[in-house]
């Protein structure tokens, strides 16, 4: 029986579960033969047919880039970002486990991983596809940029507020809360809330870390980080990357991470640290599971020319990659570079008209070479394709009217009145 870690540890895959479950024990099925990359292959032990599914053994699996790892109840399976448990219970429910060989159901190889897997009950052979490039009636679906729930982490790297890069994946075995502030808003007193909760409740297995979402870079962000006196890491994510990858528009938010790397749940704050609090605390009487964080493999923190790397490799294969070009014109700008930097943004419109965040960072970086009037203009542009997302607007006018957030309480009488003018 297979559980997925989607939408938490209580979901389960139902496609997977309910046949095992009305076939009940394992039926009899023949042995299939395998045709893999159009070859056919002798294995150690055989494909088996039983019912609905076909077993495939664990040595084809690995060959399809699916790492797999062992506890006493589960076998885990990884490949790239998606991650699956299967009950390993001997074979008494339906059976991952045939005559003392684990093998894995074709379905959710398939389901799961995005693995071309067909099976012939008339010819009694299972054809498997590695590679879908040679594959011609196989075709990966986009991945859009959001992280959905229950799946890894992907290798997300943010710069601390002294510019060094840290890998999120860097906190793994620890349960993660990623607090998402900003000095443009109010959370920016919730800090010393959060550091209470380290101090007092967290325990070992909980760890909180800011990320201070700061298109205008991390000067505000040390002064309320100094004040509240925190003692947490604290990112620096000046171009929304964390917003775009986790799907929300405005800040606060808790973004929380469980000890493998599994995208566990979000919960926005409105007042107080207190009220996200109360969710982790529920979190945090859930089972740990330290056996399963060898399960998945540490990613390295790739160092900064490494990640430029990357993204010029990236974009020499995929030219109209909007998130590549704002990756690409965020380094530019961290090197001082922000021609190559507009350049980037210019490209990414013209690939996608109706982004607001290409919109949004091609005035900021306007502003920055002492061109006002046509950063103005393109962040209207952005504010007229995404008028209900507040973290542009606030740090637009943040930017524009530093008056209004720095000079003591931030004025959000004022900020009405921009929103009736339609600023």
């Amino acid at each position: 029986m297979s559980r997925s870690i989607a939408k938490g540890r209580g979901t389960w895959v139902l496609a997977a579960v309910i046949p095992f479950l009305l076939l009940g024990a394992a039926r009899p099925g023949g042995e299939y033969k395998v045709i893999f990359d159009g070859k056919e292959v002798e294995t150690k032990v055989p494909a088996l047919a039983r019912g609905r599914f076909v077993l495939i053994p664990v040595e084809l699996v690995t060959r399809l880039g699916v790492s797999i790892k062992w506890t006493k109840k589960k076998m885990i399976l990884v490949r790239g970002e998606k991650l699956i448990e299967i009950r390993n219970d001997g074979g008494k429910r339906g059976g991952d486990v045939v005559d003392g060989v684990p093998r894995v159901p074709d379905k959710i190889l398939r389901d799961t991983f995005n693995l071309w897997i067909r099976s012939n009950r008339v010819s009694e052979q299972v054809e498997i596809k590695s590679k879908e490039k040679d594959n011609p009636l196989f075709e990966e679906p986009a991945r859009p940029e959001k992280i959905e729930h229950g799946a890894l982490i992907p290798s997300i790297t943010l710069p601390d507020l002294t510019g060094k890069p840290v890998a999120l994946s860097t906190f793994r075995g620890k349960r993660v809360a990623f607090v998402v502030f900003a000095s443009w808003d109010n959370s920016r007193y919730h800090l010393e809330g959060w550091q209470e909760f380290m101090d007092k409740e967290a325990g070992e297995i909980m760890q909180v870390v800011g990320v201070a979402m700061e298109a205008i870079g991390p000067q505000y962000a040390k002064q309320y980080v100094k004040r509240a006196h925190v003692k947490f890491p604290i990112l620096l994510d000046e171009g929304s990357l964390i917003a775009r990858k986790f799907g929300f528009t405005n800040v606060p938010i808790v973004i929380v991470i469980d000890e493998i790397g599994v995208y566990a749940r979000l919960i926005p704050v409105h007042k107080s640290a207190k009220e996200a609090i109360k969710g982790l605390k529920t979190f945090l009487k859930q089972e740990f599971r330290p056996e399963y964080i060898a399960a998945v493999d540490a990613v390295p923190v790739p160092t900064t020319r490494e990640l430029k790397k990357r993204v010029i490799e990236g974009l020499a294969a995929k030219k109209t990659d909007i998130p590549l070009r704002l990756q690409m014109a965020a380094i530019f700008r961290a090197e001082g570079k922000l021609k190559k930097a507009i350049l980037q943004m210019e490209s990414a419109h013209r690939a996608d008209r109706k982004s607001g965040e290409v919109l949004f960072r091609w005035g900021l970086y306007l502003w920055l070479q002492e061109s006002k009037e046509a950063a103005v203009a393109k962040w209207k542009e952005a504010i007229l394709l995404e008028d209900r997302n507040w973290t542009f607007r606030k740090q637009i006018w943040s930017i524009r009217y530093p008056k209004m957030f720095y000079n003591g309480k931030i004025n959000l009488t004022w900020q009405q009145t921009q929103i009736q003018l339609g600023e």
